[in-house]
This record gives structure tokens, sequence and C-alpha cells, in this order.
């Protein structure tokens, strides 16, 4: 295994259990959204990845997850480069403090 890559580490030690779920799920949602629904694509996207995150991290990351995400959607609707390019920063270093680094176990 490849140490230095954090996302195959994270993939193949903590969420070995819910890898099956998550590359099936994206296969078999994209496949039924495209016949069915393709206009309605990206909210299916969306519910999935919503759901699997909560299935693999729990509701206190999935909360941190969509909060962090209605922030920045907020902060572009400013329509300042600086300024959304700080809040990333920002959000990203959050991953990395306490409490949140004890969420993501």
């Amino acid at each position: 295994m490849d140490t230095a890559d954090f996302e195959w580490v994270m993939w193949f030690s903590t969420f070995r259990d819910h890898i099956l779920f998550a590359l099936s799920g994206h296969v078999i949602f994209a496949k039924i959204c495209s016949m069915l629904a393709p206009q309605h694509r990206s909210l299916v996207y969306m519910g999935y990845g919503i759901l699997a995150v909560l299935v693999s991290m729990g509701w206190t990351f999935t909360t941190l997850i969509l909060s962090h995400c209605v922030l920045l959607y907020s902060i572009s609707l400013v329509k300042l480069r600086w300024l959304c390019f700080l809040a990333g920063l920002t959000i990203l270093s959050t991953f990395k403090m306490e409490p949140f680094i004890s969420w993501q176990v």
C-alpha cells in the first residue's frame, strides 16, 4: 500500500467496509439517472454523496461538510475571488484542527 497517498490510505484502512457501497452506488446511480431522468442527475448525485458521507463518517461529519458547503456558497455570492480563496483555505485547515479531527473517526 502506498502510504504517501493520503486518500489511498484513508479508503483502504478506515473505509474498507464502505468501498463496495461507494463505488457500486456511483456506477448504479449514474446509469439509472442517465436513463430515467438526466435533468435531475445533479440532485440524485447530491443525495448519493450525502448518503455516502453519512454512512461512512456519521452525522457529525456530514453536518460539518454541509455547513462548509453552505458557508462557501454564501461567500461565493459576494463574488470576490480573494475572499473565496481565503475562505476555502480556512475551511481546509479546519479538517486538521480539534474538535474536527475527533469527528472524523
